[in-house]
């Protein structure tokens, strides 16, 4: 799949997807030589969608 410039970030969001029931709170990818790290946060709406920023934001500060 590295071959393929631009395919990694969709085909991970289809594995996020395809491997709960639920919709995926976040996508994360790693990254590796040449392809940044991502992280994808996903909510059914904004206010949720800040909220989880805001949760993750604190974790980051706190460690």
């Amino acid at each position: 799949m590295k071959s393929r410039e631009g395919q990694t970030m969709d085909w991970g969001a289809r594995r996020a997807f395809e491997s709960v029931d639920a919709t995926p709170v976040v996508v994360f990818d790693r990254g590796d030589v040449g392809k940044e790290p991502m992280l994808k946060l996903l909510a059914a709406d904004s206010g949720t969608l800040v909220d989880r920023t805001v949760t993750l934001l604190d974790a980051l500060e706190a460690a």
